[in-house]
């Protein structure tokens, strides 16, 4: 069996091309980061978090909207089979490297870090310009955005991580032209 995924903009990746002989069933996952494929003799003939044929990264930079198609090509008569499920998950890239070089804020504290259930930001503001906290995961993906308090002077806010599984996230704080970013471990 072959299987092609088709982006929006006509861009085709082979994911697996005849495969595994005909060893029945899948459940698989298509990731560049995944394993080879490994045949079983028992269903699913093919499992887990397997590299593609073609590099799903080719479609970096490319935009997800659109129509998405699945293709798959059984070249063996007589068998036949069905698609139960498929989906694709879209990640978008943090919009802006994790670096602090771009720090103007005159005096900003985020803590605790690691943090449990929260995280708590303190930021000294010398205008009235609006500020946005987005909280992103390590993937990209915005899990969380804030705006804060505008008045002059030192303000706080807390951002809820309670429900967050552990692990890396990026924090974002804007005003203007002033960034600060943040690694924020979730334990």
């Amino acid at each position: 069996m072959t299987l092609k995924l088709t982006s929006p903009q006509g861009n085709i990746i082979i994911l697996q091309q005849e495969a595994c002989g005909d060893e029945d069933n899948m459940n698989v996952i298509y990731d560049d980061n995944g394993g080879f494929i490994v045949c079983s003799t028992s269903p699913p003939g093919i499992s887990g978090r397997i590299k593609p044929v073609g590099l799903l990264s080719s479609l970096n930079g490319l935009n997800p909207n659109g129509t998405w198609t699945l293709e798959v090509n059984d070249p063996w008569n007589g068998d036949g089979g069905t698609l139960n499920s498929w989906s694709i998950n879209v990640c978008k890239q943090v919009p802006s490297t994790l670096s602090n070089d771009d720090f103007a804020f005159n005096q900003i504290s985020v803590w605790p870090n690691p943090a449990k259930n929260q995280v708590n930001i303190s930021i000294n503001l010398d205008s009235q310009e609006q500020v946005d906290l987005e909280l992103f995961d390590i993937q990209g993906r915005l899990i969380n955005k804030e705006k804060m308090n505008n008045t002059l002077g030192t303000i706080n806010q807390i951002i809820d991580i309670t429900n967050l599984p552990n692990g890396l996230y990026l924090l974002k704080i804007t005003q203007g032209n002033k960034k600060y970013n943040s690694k924020i471990v979730k334990q």
